[in-house]
């Protein structure tokens, strides 16, 4: 996998590379992430600080949305680490 123009939400990988998508909550909030991916909506589960899903990018393109909800009033992050099986950049 390879950024893309510089941009670390424009990314590159190989037709079937599976990519890996780490989302980590730190200060507080609920892991409240919903995902669309190729126009198809889940949500993450809930229950720890942390959640990680795997696909495979398609030939043409991917198109992966994630909607972060912020659920205390001060503070609260969420870590995001995107990596493919091919290695490269994360």
């Amino acid at each position: 996998m390879r950024i893309m123009n510089n941009n670390p939400l424009d990314l590159a990988g190989a037709d079937g590379e599976v990519i890996t998508v780490d989302v980590t909550e730190t200060g507080g909030n609920l892991l409240l992430v919903n995902t669309t991916l190729n126009g198809v909506t889940s949500s993450l589960p809930r229950d720890e600080p942390r959640a990680a899903f795997s696909f495979n990018l398609e030939s043409d393109h991917t198109v992966l949305t994630m909607l972060f909800t912020f659920s205390v009033n001060d503070g609260g992050n969420y870590d995001i680490a995107v990596s493919g099986s091919a290695g490269g950049q994360t």
